[in-house]
Formats: structure tokens, sequence, C-alpha cells
């Protein structure tokens, strides 16, 4: 079961009320982040994000007051495919300005309310802190290598593995493609614990709505959560698989654990 999450490093309060948590001076932070990862974005609406730029203050002050006041609704994304390696795609949904910055915020908050329960070993993305990668330790069979080469070795393993004991077997796995497979009101559920404001929990839930992946003709369930470039998504599906790498530490041990 997921534990009760404290307050987190910078402060923030789980009695903080929906007025307080989209007050401009808190939107113009998440502003200011997402202003800095555009850049890395493939592909956008130069004008449009530069025009709202331009006159942020009284974006912000509009955009806080429509949410306080119920009126925000977000918008239809743009959707595009975004070319992967052996002819494979990954459709990528892309947010207008106002819905960045709404829905980033809810997510920061969360992962910001939820980190201090994570598990040591749960990294969440290449851009933001060290992750696993590829390689690791090749033992030889010359037991006459020098110290140093073996010290080589034993770095570039802890490096990519971020263990610090030397394991005979290592299991590797790699969940594809789950975003398209999260149930929203199950995600729901794994919030509830963080204490969100209701109505920002109510709000999240109607962004995903609006953005969860589409299926054609068929009925679309709440199911799914888009894949867009600013890690919005990214950071729900985090918190979604914390109740997975508790169980496995559970069963496994912290130090066992990546």
């Amino acid at each position: 079961m997921a534990t009760q999450p404290t307050a987190g490093s910078s402060g923030t309060s789980s009695t903080i009320t929906f007025e307080q948590l989209f007050e401009t001076a808190s939107l113009r932070k998440t502003a200011a982040t997402i202003r800095k990862e555009i850049r890395l974005i493939r592909a956008r609406d130069a004008v449009d994000w530069i025009d709202w730029f331009v006159s942020l203050e009284d974006s912000l002050s509009v955009l806080s007051s429509d949410i306080i006041s119920g009126e925000y609704a977000a918008s239809t994304p743009t959707r595009y495919e975004l070319a992967k390696s052996h002819g494979a795609f990954r459709v990528i949904t892309s947010f207008n300005i106002r819905d960045a910055i709404v829905y980033r915020h809810i997510c920061d908050e969360a992962l910001q309310r939820a980190t201090p329960q994570k598990v040591a070993g749960a990294f969440f993305s290449r851009r933001h802190a060290p992750t696993p990668l590829g390689k690791t330790l090749i033992p030889h069979d010359d037991d006459y290598q020098s110290f140093f080469a073996v010290w080589l070795q034993f770095n570039q393993y802890r490096a990519k593995t971020m263990l610090n004991q030397v394991y005979q077997v290592l299991v590797v796995t790699d969940i594809t493609n789950y975003f398209d497979s999260i149930q929203h009101d199950l995600l729901v559920e794994y919030l509830s614990p963080l204490k969100l404001p209701r109505k920002a929990v109510g709000l999240l839930g109607r962004l995903l709505e609006a953005f969860k992946p589409g299926a054609g003709h068929s009925p679309n369930p709440r199911v799914g959560l888009p894949v867009d470039e600013l890690d919005c998504s990214r950071e729900l599906a985090h918190l979604f698989l914390f109740e997975h790498d508790s169980r496995m530490v559970q069963k496994f041990g912290e130090a066992n654990y990546v």
C-alpha cells in the first residue's frame, strides 16, 4: 500500500489550497521551467510560444483567474508521429502553452510530494538524473589483471548499473509502451495519498480525458497517458510505478533493485 507522503523539501504543505496552488506566482515558476525545455521539442508552433511568453504576466494572470473560477477548459492537442528504430513510430501529443503549463504544474506538484517516498533505486529520466544504462561488467579469465584494470571495470559497472555489489546474475526488464494502458481511475487512486487539493485532482482528470490517446472510431475509455516532450506524462507514469517499486524492494531488498 502507498505510504502517507509528508511535506516536500521545498516546504510544500499537504494543506495547500486549490487557489494557492494555481496563484500567478506559482504558475510563473512552471512557465519558466517549460520555457527552458521547449528548445528540446522537435516540433512546435514557434509564433504561438513566443507570443505567449512576450505577454507572460498578463497571460498567467488570466490563466490563474480562469482556473480558479472554473472557466478553464483544455484545448484539443495536436498529434504527430515521431520515427523510432526499425520502422516503428511514436505518436507525440503537443499541447498549447496554456494546457502545457497547467498539466506540468499539477504533475510537478504530485511528483514533489511523492519523491520522499520513492525507493532509492527509482530514477526518473535521463534529463534529470542518472539512469541505468546498457552494458555491465564482464569478468575475464585472467586472474592477474592489474588493480587499476579491475578498478576501471568495477567503476564502469557501478556507473552503468547503479549497484555497488557485484552480482553473478542481473535480471533486466523493460516495460514497453505502458503509458497507453494506465487507467485514469487507478492513477487517481495512487495519487490520493498525496493529498492534492480535490479540485486539482478533478482538473487533472479533465486534462487526461482531453489528452488521452485516440482509439480511432472505437469507444475511447478513460485509459492511457499522452506521450509528450515536456515530461508531464512521464512524471505521472513514474509515480504510477511507485507501487511496483515498493513491492520489489519488499521482496528483494532496496540494495538489490534499480
